[in-house]
């Protein structure tokens, strides 16, 4: 009993430090792979999963963005993100966690992207399937 406790307290602590959910948590309705752009690259995975009502996108653990200054997340209709909902500043590394408008169509905002605002370039994206 003492055990469960305890890793019941780590997993509490790691999603109050990193807002990431447990990987179990939720069904996944799309994924895609952090890859390059023209001039950057990313590593790592983001996953869009329903949590009760809501839905959130995560980044995994091992998330980079390499190059970037100050990003922001945003989903978007194509990789040039004319189209795009802004999701929030988001770090450079780690899991991170971010909720979707309801407003917002995954048929149609199938592009993740971790946007530097500092260049207003793309550093890296995962197309969402």
């Amino acid at each position: 009993m003492r055990r469960i406790a305890t890793s019941l307290i780590v997993g509490l602590a790691l999603l109050a430090t990193t807002g990431a959910a447990p990987a179990g948590a939720g069904s996944v309705l799309a994924k895609g792979r952090f890859g390059p752009t023209a001039k950057y690259t990313g590593t790592g995975t983001a996953t869009v999963v329903r949590s009760g009502s809501a839905r959130v996108i995560r980044t995994s653990r091992d998330f980079t963005a390499r190059g970037a200054i100050r990003l922001r997340f945003y989903l978007a209709t194509s990789p040039s993100a004319r189209r795009r909902v802004d999701l929030g500043p988001m770090a450079k590394r780690g899991a991170q966690r971010f909720r979707i408008p309801r407003r917002v169509n995954l048929r149609r905002y199938r592009y993740a992207i971790a946007w530097c605002v500092t260049v207003d370039e793309p550093i890296t994206q995962a197309v969402l399937r």
